[in-house]
């Protein structure tokens, strides 16, 4: 059973109470996941995590990239596995759960500003696109960001409350206009990932051209 009772589901919760849609939205969104990892959605799951990787030189770089939330959020739906796995199994879903996956479809992803944390709890967002407020229950994101910051991720509808899915990425002052310019654009899945990995990139030193700082090394035959 799914309940964790190790009881056979016949023997469990077959015929007994359902769970309510809210209960149910993470079990939504991980089967929609689960589709996009099979078959040739597989390639396209791999080409984001080589970008996401571009910066990090560690040996398992790209098997992290993989398990990035980021990656699976971006295939799903910019990558437009999430429609594709409601064509092919839309219909052996429960009707709430066909109603409320049709719903994300038509949620973008946006840029917050963070202006109210309760560590463990909840946040309070404001979509700084359209000013409109909005509190989140959230229990990991919300102990390490600040009132004040701005992130990156899309919230999809459960019920009277959204809930964060796919993972949160930090959004710097200098990269918030550009960043929502080319939301705007309805950007490739690549070009998305590639800006929101900017942040991983290692610093740059520059002169006071602009041009990036190289170190060289000079032999001189006296």
């Amino acid at each position: 059973c799914w309940c964790g009772s190790g009881r056979k589901y016949k023997r469990c919760h077959l015929g007994k109470e359902e769970l309510s849609l809210a209960d149910r939205a993470s079990w939504l969104y991980q089967k929609a996941g689960y589709h996009s990892t099979q078959g040739p959605r597989r390639l396209g799951s791999l080409a984001l995590a080589q970008v996401r990787a571009a910066y990090d030189d560690g040996p398992y770089a790209l098997l992290e990239a993989l398990d990035d939330p980021l990656i699976g959020d971006i295939e799903l739906f910019e990558g437009g596995a999430f429609r594709e796995f409601l064509s092919e199994r839309g219909p052996l879903l429960p009707d709430d759960e066909l109603q409320l996956a049709q719903q994300w479809l038509l949620i973008e992803r946006s840029v917050f500003e963070v202006i109210d944390v309760s560590p463990g709890v909840k946040m309070a967002l404001r979509d700084v696109r359209t000013g409109e407020q909005t509190v989140v229950s959230e229990r990991t994101a919300s102990q390490e960001l600040r009132v004040g910051e701005f992130i990156c991720t899309r919230l999809l509808p459960v019920g009277d409350k959204p809930q964060m899915f796919g993972g949160v990425e930090r959004v710097g002052m200098g990269e918030r206009n550009e960043l929502i310019a080319l939301l705007d654009s309805g950007p490739a899945p690549a070009e998305l990932v590639d800006f929101l990995s900017r942040r991983l990139a290692p610093p740059v030193i520059r002169n006071t051209e602009n041009e990036p700082m190289v170190m060289c090394e000079a032999m001189i035959r006296v």
